[in-house]
């Protein structure tokens, strides 16, 4: 089984939650389960989950976030009927959704 992550989060300046494209490569029949956790407090932000139905399948994942500015832990798992983790990535990013942007001109 293989987790293929195509442009993962890594820094949000905005309120929103941010998405990327990911691929499972190597069985049907698992569950592909997506979870945010805030880093400082461990407490899960937020989780879902998609089917998987072929041995190769591309999702559009959607990270959940928190109200406020947070180092965010994106996990991947993919598990099996008895929710055993068969496949597991992992990256942390940063949320700041009251960031602002200054343009300084000399």
């Amino acid at each position: 089984m293989t987790i293929l992550v195509k442009y993962p989060p890594s820094i949000i300046p905005v309120p929103a939650c941010p998405t990327t494209l990911v691929r499972v490569i190597g069985g049907s029949g698992y569950t592909l389960r997506i979870r945010s956790y805030d880093m400082f407090t461990n407490q899960l932000i937020g989780e879902s989950t998609q089917n998987i139905t072929s041995s190769d399948q591309e999702f559009t994942v959607v990270w959940a976030t928190p109200s406020q500015r947070a180092i965010v832990l994106a996990v991947l798992e993919v598990v099996d009927a008895n929710g055993n983790v068969v496949e597991k990535w992992q990256q942390p990013f940063i949320y700041v959704p009251n960031a602002s942007i200054s343009n300084i001109q000399a």
